[in-house]
């Protein structure tokens, strides 16, 4: 495989959900392609905590506000958190942050908390290599931990 996107995706996934995930994009995906990545940003989710207007899931996730009462998952994981995740995968990773510009701030008045705080994280890894073998059999555990 070339190319996998997960656009909105990763900020839905509670810790060991993600790692999970990440292992398995890696596997399939063959040396010198890519995984194409955008969560909210932390910086952005952090600041709708302060405002209290997060409601808790459970399970390490919190839902965004949305429109017409629709409640969108999050994971309140800082970006060091999904770099390691992803370098843990065996991805190298790129970021770059997303922000609104002034007439989206105007139009979405719930935004206004992000005037100048990043709305997304987006994130370019690349599989530079081919992805090392599973551990299989007894001690796959403790091999995957060291």
């Amino acid at each position: 495989m070339g190319l996998l996107l997960a656009i909105m995706l990763f900020n839905e996934l509670p810790t060991s959900a993600l790692t999970a995930a990440s292992a398995e994009c890696r596997r399939v995906l063959r040396a010198d392609r890519q995984l194409l990545t955008a969560v909210p940003h932390p910086a952005f989710v952090q600041a709708l905590a302060k405002k209290g207007v997060l409601t808790n899931f459970g399970r390490g996730l919190f839902a965004l506000p949305g429109a017409d009462r629709l409640k969108l998952p999050v994971s309140r994981r800082p970006v060091q958190a999904y770099i390691s995740l992803l370098t843990g995968a065996e991805f190298s990773v790129m970021l770059e942050d997303g922000y609104a510009d002034e007439k989206t701030l105007h139009e979405k008045s719930g935004l206004s908390v992000a005037c100048n705080i990043s709305l997304a994280l987006s994130c370019d890894c690349r599989a530079d290599r081919a992805p090392s073998p599973s551990p299989v059999g007894r001690g796959a555990t403790e091999k995957i931990a060291e």
